[in-house]
């Protein structure tokens, strides 16, 4: 199951089902962009989707999109590290979270890379910034630390470099451009019945947006706990007199 999420809302904006070697994650998410009426908004995709034929059409409709990048593109993977070693820092921030019993601490670093010479193919995906963030974990019981550095791309350029403070999501909602927002999402469903599966992946929405609307601090722990426990689900409806 793929879902297209709304940032703010956590509310599917539009969903669609692949399954075997013919059909793939990558062109359902295309499908769904198109038919969902998406590509002129404000899209976040993980580095799966880090593809021209993804990429051009949201340019063409002038949307934006923050799209992560690793080494399944490996030449421009390489030409990024690079870049972020040698070019001046446009714009850095930093955030700090705590939860979990965990310390997080990130570093943000936005780089103009309009300039740089890239393979012929990414030319109309318009490829014109670089956020590099730097993601450190602590343990606050053990004191044991964990470092990673992810690397993204963001179009357009007008973009205000202001905006890199805070979570990509955050990011991708910086824009005055268009109105929806949302994101890509793998929801796998043990069932091959696309009627199931859909319907599963509504109800999940539902319990999220109930979860809003009752102001619980923690969504996903409490998702987990649901999991653990399917009893304390149907009771928690009773209670909200939904069944």
């Amino acid at each position: 199951m793929v879902q297209a999420v709304g940032h703010e809302t956590g509310k599917t904006q539009s969903q669609d089902y692949y399954n075997g070697r013919k059909e793939s994650e990558v062109k359902t998410a295309r499908n769904l962009l198109e038919e969902g009426g998406l590509l002129g908004q404000k899209i976040s995709l993980d580095a799966l989707h880090c593809k021209p034929k993804t990429l051009e059409p949201i340019v063409k409709a002038k949307g934006i999109y923050l799209v992560g990048l690793k080494g399944n593109q490996k030449e421009l993977f390489n030409q990024m590290q690079e870049a972020s070693q040698e070019l001046l820092i446009k714009h850095a921030c930093s955030s700090e979270e705590k939860g979990h019993g965990r310390r997080m601490l990130r570093k943000y670093e936005v780089y103009d890379i309009e300039q740089v010479k890239k393979a012929e193919r990414w030319t109309r995906s318009k490829i014109s910034t670089l956020l590099k963030v730097t993601r450190r974990s602590v343990e606050m019981k053990t004191g044991k630390e964990t470092e990673e550095t992810r690397l993204l791309h963001l179009e357009p350029k007008r973009q205000d470099a202001r905006i890199m403070c805070g979570s990509p999501r955050s990011l991708a909602s910086g824009s005055k451009q268009s109105r929806a927002r949302c994101d890509f999402a793998r929801r796998p469903v043990p069932n091959k019945k696309k009627n199931v599966s859909q319907l599963l992946a509504e109800m999940r929405t539902l319990v999220i947006l109930l979860l809003k609307q009752k102001n619980c601090s923690n969504h996903k722990a409490q998702l987990e706990d649901f999991g653990d426990d399917f009893e304390s689900l149907l009771t928690w409806l009773k209670k909200l007199n939904f069944l």
